[in-house]
């Protein structure tokens, strides 16, 4: 069987309105502005609104990330999705991201391996346009930290909001 070969065609990403600065977090007394910046080089994160989910950010990475290939949603075979915290316990974002998207053509999948999902969804896709399984793979991962930070730890300076593809 011949191999076909794989790339990326087309990215795409998706931050809130909202910016939290480090000013932002004097309230808590959790760490010197300083340490924030010098330790981990943050200065500003990213906060979604009220009522706005995972999938809904997702959906705006994907639709990017197809437009800036020059395809049509509707050219999407497979969804791979990766959230770090789904909008419900079930059905997982992969089925909703693929309605919100009107991805209407594609098989939409959960991908949940925490911090390397978008490596195990590249090699998945990888892999599956090789043997000619399928030709059009998106890959799609967020993250919505802020809705269960605790802001009295000092790591909840570190998380933020948002989606890419």
């Amino acid at each position: 069987m011949k191999m076909k070969s794989a790339g990326i065609v087309g990215t795409g990403l998706y931050v809130p309105e909202e910016v939290r600065t480090n000013e932002w977090f004097k309230r808590f007394n959790l760490l010197s502005l300083n340490k924030i910046f010098d330790h981990a080089g943050v200065v500003e994160r990213r906060i979604s609104a009220d009522g706005e989910m995972a999938s809904d950010m997702e959906a705006k990475a994907l639709l990017s990330a197809v437009k800036n290939a020059g395809i049509d949603i509707k050219d999407v075979d497979v969804i791979l999705d990766g959230p770090n915290l789904h909008d419900q316990a079930s059905p997982g974002n992969a089925a909703l991201l693929q309605y919100k998207s009107g991805a209407t053509n594609a098989v939409a999948l959960n991908v949940d391996a925490a911090c390397v999902s978008l490596i195990a969804q590249l090699d998945i896709a990888w892999a599956w346009i090789a043997t000619n399984k399928y030709h059009t793979v998106a890959c799609v991962v967020s993250t919505m930290q802020t809705k269960t930070a605790d802001y009295t730890d000092k790591s909840c300076m570190l998380l933020g909001d948002g989606a890419a593809a």
